[in-house]
This record gives C-alpha cells, sequence and structure tokens, in this order.
C-alpha cells in the first residue's frame, strides 16, 4: 500500500483508548449473530477493523481483536495480545527476539546475543483501538480491536542488531570450542563437556545457517561441537579409572629404577590396583617426567601429564631406602616416603600419605639391609596407603 493511502486510512480514523464513560449509543443494528450492537467508541467506524492496513514505506501495521468478552478491560488486553502476537510471529521468521514492556508504556524487542544483556530496540506502540458493547441474549458482551505500529526504521535496525549478536554467537561458540578442546587435551573432561555444551546452547535457534569472515560455518560448527562433546564423555568415562602410575625408588642415594627391589615395589602395587579394578597406563615413564609427577610442589604439571598420557588419575610413589649404620647388631637402614593420588580432570589431590620410617637390619650386609628395609616398608605401610587412595577414588572425591 502507498504511503499516501495509509496516512489517509489513519487520519480517517480516530485515535481512541477503550471508552470508560463517553461511548456513544449506534442508531443502527449491526448484529454478531444473536447479539445487537448497543454501543462503541466515539466516531465513526473505522475501516482497519475491517482490513487490516498493510506495510508501508515507513510503518509495520499490526490488527488484534476479541469477541465475546463479558467486559471491556479483558476484550481490549485480548485484542491487544492478539495484534502483539501478530507482530511477534513476523518478527521470529527472521529474528529471535523476545519482547517486553518498556517504561514509556511501549514495548522493545530484547535480542539474545554472545552476552548476557543481549540488544534492545523500542518503537512498538499501540496506534488506535476500537470498543463495541453488545445485547445478547446471555447478557452484555464486548468486543474490541487494536492496532500496533513498528517503525520500518526499527524493524530494519532490529534484523541488522540480531544479525551482528547472532555472529556474535557463532564466535564466542567457536571461541568456546577451542577452550573445551584445551581442557580436554589436559584431561578436563568434565569442565569440557560443560564447555561444549555451553557452545552449543549458543547456535541453538539460529533461523539459518551463519557464515564468519574466516570462512566458518554455523551448521558445520555444530556437528563439530556435538562430535566434540560426544568424545569428550566417552573418554571420561574410558579415564574414570584409569591410573598413570609414578614409582620412584632411591636406594641408599641412587636411583633404584631398574633394581630388582624397585621393579617389586611397582609390580606389587599394579597388582593392588588391578584387584580393586582399576587400570593402570601402559609404558614406561620418562626420568624427567617422574620427577615432575612426585614433585609435591607442581600438581597441575602432574595432572597435565597424566591426562596427556590418557589417564584420569596419577598415583605418585616417592620411596627412599638408606643405609644408616653400622651397629653391633648388623648394617641398618631405614626406608620412608610419600603417596599422592591426583585426579587429571583438575590437578586437584584426593588423597595423600606419608609413610614412617621402618627400620631393618641385616648382620650381613648393607645392600640386603637397604632392599629388605624397603621391603618392609611396602608391606606394612605402603599397602594400606594405596588402599585408602583406591577407596578415595572410587568415591570420586
Amino acid at each position: 500500500m502507498r504511503t499516501g493511502t495509509m496516512l489517509l486510512i489513519l487520519a480517517t480514523a480516530v485515535v481512541a483508548g477503550c471508552p470508560k464513560g463517553g461511548a456513544s449509543r449506534s442508531g443502527g443494528a449491526k448484529q454478531r449473530g444473536d447479539c445487537v450492537q448497543q454501543s462503541h467508541s466515539e466516531g465513526v467506524e473505522p475501516l482497519w477493523i475491517q482490513q487490516c492496513p498493510g506495510r508501508s514505506e515507513h510503518l509495520l501495521v499490526f490488527c488484534g481483536e476479541s469477541h465475546g468478552q463479558v467486559a471491556q478491560g479483558p476484550a481490549c488486553a485480548e485484542a491487544y495480545a492478539d495484534a502483539l502476537g501478530k507482530l511477534r510471529r513476523h518478527i521470529g521468521q527472521k529474528v529471535e527476539a523476545a519482547i517486553e514492556p518498556d517504561a514509556s508504556g511501549g514495548y522493545r524487542f530484547r535480542i539474545r546475543g554472545a552476552d548476557s544483556e543481549g540488544v534492545t530496540l523500542r518503537g512498538v506502540w499501540e496506534d488506535q483501538r476500537w470498543f463495541e458493547e453488545y445485547r445478547c441474549p446471555e447478557g452484555p458482551r464486548h468486543s474490541c480491536y487494536a492496532m500496533i505500529t513498528y517503525p520500518m526504521m526499527q524493524y530494519e535496525l532490529l534484523v541488522k542488531a540480531a544479525q551482528d549478536a547472532t555472529q556474535g554467537r557463532v564466535l564466542k561458540a567457536l571461541e568456546l570450542q577451542g577452550q573445551g578442546r584445551e581442557q580436554a587435551r589436559q584431561g578436563k573432561f568434565v569442565p569440557a563437556q560443560t564447555t561444549f555444551e555451553r557452545a552449543l546452547k549458543l547456535l541453538e535457534g539460529l533461523k539459518e545457517p551463519v557464515s564468519l569472515p574466516g570462512g566458518e560455518n554455523s551448521a558445520l560448527l555444530a556437528e563439530q561441537l556435538a562430535a566434540d562433546l560426544a568424545e569428550v564423555r566417552s573418554r571420561g568415562t574410558d579415564t574414570s579409572r584409569t591410573v598413570l602410575l609414578a614409582v620412584r625408588v632411591m636406594l641408599d642415594g641412587q636411583p633404584g629404577g631398574g633394581a630388582p627391589a624397585a621393579q617389586a615395589v611397582e609390580s606389587r602395587i599394579k597388582g593392588w590396583l588391578t584387584e580393586r579394578g582399576v587400570s593402570t597406563l601402559p609404558g614406561a615413564v620418562s626420568l624427567e617426567e617422574l620427577s615432575q609427577l612426585v614433585d609435591p610442589a607442581r600438581p597441575d604439571l602432574a595432572a597435565r601429564i597424566g591426562a596427556e598420557r590418557g589417564a584420569g588419575w596419577v598415583m605418585a610413589v616417592d620411596l627412599r631406602s638408606d643405609f644408616k649404620e653400622k651397629a653391633d647388631i648388623g648394617f641398618v637402614a631405614y626406608a620412608s616416603g610419600a603417596l599422592r593420588l591426583l585426579r587429571c580432570a583438575d590437578g586437584r589431590e584426593v588423597a595423600a600419605a606419608d609413610l614412617p620410617p621402618r627400620k631393618f637390619v641385616h648382620p650381613l650386609q648393607r645392600a640386603d639391609s637397604v632392599t629388605k628395609a624397603l621391603e618392609k616398608l611396602r608391606e606394612e605401610a605402603l599397602q594400606k596407603a594405596v588402599g585408602e587412595a583406591l577407596a578415595r577414588l572410587s568415591q570420586g572425591r
């Protein structure tokens, strides 16, 4: 419809609210079913209640109506809601936006953006209203018509703002994908799952695929995020009872990793883990990694190494057995140590134990006193500490 025609229609219609005391008696016999019109808003019945004006160069126009209400107020409220719903549906074809009242008595659209605040654009106004009262067999009944307008300029700004906000959501989802993948690389599968879910939530409800300047596409990104989410869920389950075991044994001040006594310690620990249904990762730990894994000052580093190796937990056991003295009764040695259980997802230490010294005296050999003290520590203190740590692992704490 041309702008001039639109303005002519609006000019011939009388702007009025639902009448309170100024309604006039109808001289005609307008009927609605068995009901006869008794009164209506002041002025001449406007043309727009028969045919709502179409959009113009400057305005979007929407009309609503309500019939058969027992009171005037509910009838006009329902007519207004009907018109507002038509506007919302029209906007919704292109824009995901919520409509809400503003402080000026009108309405505004709030666009969901990548941030929590979103973008707000005002401009929805009620332009005209027409009211009718009917005498019906069951008593008085009321009809109401409402016309609302939304400026085309505001609509175009709304669409542009929605496009910008949508692109911002996709960019944020892409950023979250990178964060989630880094968390997964570090073995933080639960946080990674939450991150991927947040990213997918941002892509929900997009009206159409969105392409970014870098070539990324929202539809492909959603597929990638769904795959990422499935993977971290699976890996989180697989690693929940998988331990990277790091055992460092110092024998009389020297690394004893290759010594039979040290190997026996590691073998025993693996046996205790297997008995409780806990798997250990295959493959050797390098000396550099071993020193990092058993360092109590860097739990974050140990957890990262465990995650990169595909474990959900790190059990770090640091033992030492040293010759103390040659006494009348023989060669005296003491063995002591510590155990820590770390969760790779967040580097948290969930179990720790100091293994108090165990003494052993060998009547003939210094070396045998050292290895026997280690065996005594293993059976009397280490086994109990491993069992207590596994109980905490099973609880997931």
